[in-house]
């Protein structure tokens, strides 16, 4: 393993890394929200009058779960990202696609993880359609955003 230009990966890793847990935590929020206003929509409670409650909550979770997720992401995205890369990162394996695949893989994984613990009757968390749906499109946004960062920078 070449040593030599390891600082000035690290250099632009700290960026890539912030750029990819932002990225998966906004596209987190959006996909939970679209769960969460198409299933309040779908059900008997709403009417016409509940149309606005139900769409400003729903961009509250954006926003709050833009925010929140951080805590998810960041971390995620140092320890499974800095590995990849430091792995990928002399091989022809080192492409967007194959970030992105191994996020979407990832994420869908830690949701469906992160489901175990929680009722089956909760709709948006305890349903299988949602790892793929929210985890794994977090994911990879993430993943390809981080690894997009690393390969502009190089």
């Amino acid at each position: 393993m070449n040593t030599a230009d390891l600082p000035s990966d690290l250099y632009d890793f700290v960026p890539a890394v912030l750029r990819g847990a932002w990225a998966a935590s906004r596209v987190g929020g959006v996909c939970y929200a679209a769960w969460f206003v198409a299933i309040f929509l779908n059900s008997p409670f709403a009417t016409a009058g509940t149309l606005a409650e139900i769409l400003l909550s729903g961009v509250f979770w954006v926003v709050f779960l833009a925010i929140a997720a951080l805590v998810v992401t960041g971390p995620v995205t140092l320890v499974c990202g800095g590995v990849a890369y430091l792995i990928l990162r002399r091989s022809k394996l080192m492409s967007v696609q194959n970030f992105a695949i191994g996020g979407f893989v990832v994420g869908s994984a830690l949701w469906a993880a992160g489901m175990l613990t929680i009722p089956p009757e909760q709709l948006i968390l305890g349903n299988p359609l949602s790892a793929p749906t929210i985890g794994g499109l977090a994911g990879l946004a993430g993943g390809r955003t981080f690894v997009r960062r690393m390969m502009q920078a190089s």
